[in-house]
């Protein structure tokens, strides 16, 4: 269990006054979607300034690198705040972590709206001659997993351009398989036999790879990232494609007012990032 990371009262304290909220103690509303979090990045609603704060409890903070830009976006029904990328060089640095070292087992979910089909890298730990793992979308519309040197699969998920859309994918290196979602959707599968992640010195990066002349960068947006050292369940993929910050709902905490850029007042109860 002690891959189990679920923030405590005070930690959930520390996630409101980050982001400007009343502080306030409540149980999650989803506990086990922390188990196995290694990485959580979401707008929550409001600009973040030159960092995406990672709210996993994990400190990889993400830098905001050659200018994607805050953009209010509406997805799930929610007005949230999601960062655009220009497809030339815009990314999120988060650096060297170790996070994914050794790990068998993986899963990667991110809200997208793409503004055309073609090659791009949505996130990966993947330099040149330095591969770890990569997600990325192809020519043709399928997705890209990418495990170590040479492994990789690819898979029909139906991704569509300039549409919302909840995609992911669950590694298993016993199993020997990706399987891909979208929208809470198992949508295809595929055989992969990277094994476990290797231990690179390459940079994990969001919106493109740092592999030299392979950067892919990404054009259109992202938003509410999670990735977890282990497969998540097809409830939890439904869970986290259908409920506003799934992860990060908590129960009994008090209302909190955010002014929109109307000035209209939208309830929110939410948890923020961890500063």
């Amino acid at each position: 269990m002690a891959n189990i990371v679920i923030p405590t009262a005070y930690q959930m304290q520390r996630i409101d006054r980050a982001n400007g909220y009343v502080p306030g103690v409540g149980p999650l509303v989803h506990p086990g979607l922390w188990q196995g979090s290694v990485g959580a990045w979401a707008g929550l609603g409001r600009p973040q300034g030159s960092k995406w704060l990672d709210s996993s409890g994990r400190k990889n903070h993400g830098v905001l690198t050659n200018g994607p830009v805050w953009t209010p976006t509406k997805h799930r029904g929610r007005v949230m705040t999601g960062l655009a990328f220009d497809g030339a060089d815009d990314h999120v640095e988060c650096g060297d972590v170790s996070i994914f070292d050794g790990v068998g087992k993986l899963t990667c979910v991110t809200w997208i709206k793409p503004s055309a089909l073609g090659a791009q890298a949505m996130l990966g730990k993947n330099g040149s001659g330095q591969q770890a793992f990569s997600w990325q979308i192809e020519a043709d519309g399928e997705i890209l997993v990418g495990i170590g040197t040479t492994n990789t699969t690819n898979l029909d998920i139906g991704l569509v351009a300039d549409s919302w859309q909840c995609i992911a994918f669950t590694y298993d290196d016993d199993a020997n398989t990706v399987n891909a979602y979208r929208n809470g959707i198992l949508e295809d599968s595929g055989a992969n036999t990277g094994g476990t992640i290797p231990n690179t010195s390459s940079s994990f990066q969001i919106g493109k790879q740092e592999w030299v002349g392979y950067e892919r960068p990404f054009n259109g947006l992202l938003d509410d990232i999670h990735i977890h050292n282990r497969a998540l369940t097809p409830k939890e993929m439904g869970t986290l494609a259908e409920a506003p910050y799934a992860a990060y709902e908590c129960r009994k905490r008090p209302t909190v007012f955010v002014f929109g850029a109307t000035g209209n007042r939208r309830r929110r109860v939410i948890c923020g990032a961890v500063a």
